[in-house]
Formats: structure tokens, C-alpha cells, sequence
């Protein structure tokens, strides 16, 4: 299974958070510095631990370098994804 998920990524925020996952792109925001890959590290770290997959199945394919990324997600399919990404969202009381 492959998944290309749209993301919106915020860095510099005060915390790793899932802002909205009821729609896409999903939006995320990360810790992160945008500085040397921090950002796009410390996305696809959030997403592996929030997923419960490894970091190897997640890979930034397009969007290195902007606040719009797509994301490839191996071996989840995409019900389970936004299944997590909106549990995760609630848990933390963000409006996902």
C-alpha cells in the first residue's frame, strides 16, 4: 500500500501539533525550525510516531522546500492514515 498525502506544514510552533485532519491537506504544525531539513525532519519524525509506523515508510516527495508538501506513506492504507490523523488531532484537543 502507498499513500500521497497533502500536508500544510507550520514551523516554529510552540509544539508539534495536528491542526485539521477532516480535509486536505491536512495541516500540521512542527517545532521545527525551516532551517537545513529541521522542519521536514521533524514532520516526518510527528507523523511516524503519530501513524505508529516506522520513519522509513514516510518520505517527503514533493515540497521540500515549501509550507505544501505531498507525503508518501508506505504500508498503511489511506483510511487507517486519516483514521490516526484525526484521533490524534481530538486527543489533543485541536479542532481535527
Amino acid at each position: 500500500m502507498l499513500v500521497h498525502l497533502p500536508i500544510l506544514v507550520t514551523a516554529n510552533a510552540a509544539a508539534n501539533a495536528i491542526v485539521t485532519a477532516d480535509g486536505l491537506p491536512v495541516r500540521i504544525r512542527v517545532a521545527a525550525p525551516p532551517r537545513d531539513g529541521r522542519a521536514n525532519e521533524a514532520l516526518v519524525r510527528f507523523l511516524a510516531t503519530t501513524l505508529a509506523i516506522p520513519v522509513h515508510s514516510i518520505a517527503i516527495v514533493r515540497g521540500r522546500r515549501s509550507r505544501l508538501k505531498c507525503v508518501e506513506v508506505k504500508n498503511i492504507d489511506k483510511e487507517t492514515l486519516l483514521a490516526r490523523l484525526v484521533a490524534a488531532g481530538k486527543a489533543k484537543g485541536r479542532g481535527a
